[in-house]
């Protein structure tokens, strides 16, 4: 198998479209019986500060008193400048699924084999919690694109020039932008044990 071939033979992959497709599908049907509902805990907060933003306020801080990070709020504010509607937001997280769907089974076929790819593409594609936090205004959808997309990134950039080391450190950026919680920074450290030991 030449480089290109092993590059690009995701293409040729039914497999991987399949768990796109019925992830999408899946992901779809939420947004088709319940497109509006009722906020609930984070959410709310989001909604609030997203709105506040669009007001002109500003980022500022919940009425509990917490700085959540911007780049969620932002992206709320966006969908209602830009479609008049934050549930807009909901099918850019549709998209979002998609790529992650897609850096599960490279990441896997990287590290493994393409079956592992394959396996880890559809375990993503019909995970139950990951079918729920696309139809919400919660950032787990982002945070979790970004957080595959710079696994893979690590991948690439060891393969190559250094230049390519900003482009892990751009997403890892975005996802502390999209995620405030420090518990969830801590997977992104794992990304410099990937660095010493190329696995292809």
């Amino acid at each position: 198998m030449t480089s290109r071939q092993a590059t690009f033979g995701w293409l040729k992959d039914p497999w991987l479209w399949g768990a796109i497709f019925v992830g999408l599908f899946l992901r779809y049907l939420p947004l088709y019986f319940w497109p509006e509902v009722d906020c609930t805990r984070d959410e709310c907060i989001y909604t609030s500060l997203a709105k506040t933003i669009v007001e002109g306020g500003g980022l500022t801080t919940s009425k509990k008193g917490w700085l959540t990070a911007p780049g969620y709020p932002y992206l709320l504010a966006f969908c209602i400048q830009t479609f008049e509607d934050i549930n807009a937001v909901k099918y850019l997280h549709l998209g979002m699924a998609a790529i992650t769907t897609w850096t599960m089974h490279r990441v896997a076929t990287r590290v493994f084999d393409v079956r592992s790819g394959r396996i880890a593409a559809w375990l993503y594609a019909l995970h139950p919690t990951f079918i729920f936090f696309v139809g919400t205004l919660w950032t787990e959808t982002t945070y979790t694109m970004g957080l595959m997309l710079a696994v893979l990134s690590v991948m690439w950039s060891r393969d190559g020039r250094p230049w390519r080391a900003l482009l892990p450190g751009l997403l890892i950026g975005g996802c502390v932008l999209f995620r405030g919680a420090a518990t969830y920074l801590a997977p992104i450290w794992i990304l410099a044990l990937l660095w010493p030991q190329s696995w292809t």
